[in-house]
């Protein structure tokens, strides 16, 4: 045995050559060539010592690290995007933390887990009420995988290999779609919107006149935080071209206005995040999945549903009713590859959400719409030019700012993290239940100043 290629936990390395034989490359670079050099590496890391670290040297180290970071209070954070700064009540962590409930995934044997099931399907049960839909599952990794799971199951319930998609998606989730839609080599279409930031229904209905479109995606509000006013003109023009509307939304924002459902909208989806998790280093998250009650699309559906049933006696008990993925049936016939669903940040939402109850859902949301507007008025007050000027936003505010500005001195300067990047001078900033006026104020400041 060559005592190079032993290791432990990785027994095949020792059989590479062969392996690589098997599928048809000389070499691991040769296998490695469809990753662009521009993404590459070149040489190492820059973490690995010379002498190998003992573990309270690993420790010292990091927290060294972590002195040299700037320590920002979330109402000095503005970045805004899919993810923002929320406030997440201590009992949601308190109960998330208790055993029963510390695990990521779907208990599998429901005569011992009646406790999680209940709590998911309590969870479906808010979702479905909050989104205008029948049918919620039980959760999926996050917005962005919950979409592209959605464009995937319109590919198959239609037949057709076309999508619409809005030219404000976040960068994030269309990079995701991207991706997942490579493989069934679907073809996507973008549309735009208008000077107030709705979407050009002209656009979309010329679009769908000429192409064979499985699904159209609706945002609101949009990538760039403008409250869509056009909800059901486009899920009816879908609907006469035979494609499937797809909304995309802001869970909080549904609290206040109607819901996705009530247009008629086959399928909504959103990022949980709002709904009591932290920010975290890019997560974990969770994908929000609600179907209309349709045979073709409860078929398709991707993840799992937990249902309520009777047991040998009559007593009430919950189970999974719906587990469709690749390591319960055929890998072939599976709607989704997802093999984890959040299921403890699905909890965390649904405990989140009976917390504030109809009332203070719809509080939250009321003071982050007025918050947002008050800070678009006094960004254009102080001579920063909003994307669209005359939109209504909610949580998410689009702008230009006259140069780029150097945001790492901000952040060093003013204690502040005051925008995310749309592209070149244009910048999104959010304002959640978290910032007052005093905040929009201090990041209006910290703009000019700078």
């Amino acid at each position: 045995m060559n005592d190079d290629l032993y290791h432990p936990w990785l027994p095949n390395l020792r059989r590479e050559s062969e392996i690589l034989a098997k599928i048809g490359v000389n070499n691991v670079e040769e296998l490695l060539r469809v990753i662009p050099n521009n993404l590459r590496i070149k040489g190492g890391l820059g973490i690995r010592p010379e002498e190998p670290m003992k573990p309270w040297e690993i420790e010292l180290d990091f927290q060294e690290k972590i002195k040299r970071n700037i320590d920002l209070p979330l109402n000095r954070i503005f970045a805004g995007g899919p993810v923002c700064p929320h406030y997440v009540h201590p009992v949601v962590q308190y109960l998330l933390s208790r055993g029963e409930f510390l695990t990521a995934y779907t208990p599998y044997q429901p005569e011992i887990n009646q406790g999680v099931l209940q709590a998911l399907y309590e969870y479906q049960s808010l979702m479905a009420e909050l989104l205008g839909v029948e049918v919620v599952n039980a959760g999926m990794y996050d917005g962005a995988t919950s979409l592209a799971e959605a464009l995937l199951m319109a590919i198959r319930v239609t037949g057709r290999k076309e999508v619409l998609l809005p030219k404000t998606l976040y960068r994030q989730y269309d990079s995701v779609v991207r991706t997942y839609l490579f493989g069934p080599g679907a073809i996507i279409h973008y549309y735009d919107v208008d000077n107030k930031g709705q979407p050009d229904i002209n656009e979309i209905s010329n679009i769908l006149s000429v192409r064979e479109v499985a699904a159209v995606v609706v945002e609101n509000p949009s990538g760039h935080g403008v409250v869509n006013q056009s909800m059901k003109e486009i899920h009816d023009e879908a609907s006469r071209k035979g494609a499937l509307s797809i909304a995309l939304v802001e869970p909080l924002l549904m609290s206040i206005v109607n819901p996705p459902g009530d247009y008629g909208y086959e399928v909504v989806v959103a990022e949980g995040q709002s709904l009591g998790l932290p920010m975290n280093g890019g997560g974990p998250l969770l994908g929000i999945f609600g179907i209309k009650y349709e045979q073709r699309l409860l078929r398709q559906l991707p993840g799992r549903l937990i249902g309520a049933t009777l047991d040998a006696d009559g007593k009430r008990g919950f189970m999974m009713i719906l587990q469709t993925r690749e390591q319960h049936i055929r890998r072939e016939k599976a709607t989704s590859n997802i093999t984890t669903n959040t299921a403890l940040n699905a909890i965390g939402a649904a405990i989140h959400v009976s917390l504030l109850g109809e009332k203070g859902l719809r509080w939250v949301a009321s003071h982050i719409l007025e918050l947002s507007n008050y800070a678009a008025v006094k960004l254009k007050e102080n001579r920063f030019e909003l994307l669209y000027d005359s939109a209504l936003f909610f949580k998410n505010v689009s702008y230009k700012i006259p140069c780029e500005i150097p945001l790492d001195k901000i952040v060093a300067m003013r204690k502040i993290l005051p925008y995310s990047l749309l592209n070149k001078n244009v910048c999104l900033s959010c304002f959640t239940e978290i910032h007052s006026r005093e905040d929009v104020e201090y990041l209006v400041q910290s703009l000019r100043v700078m």
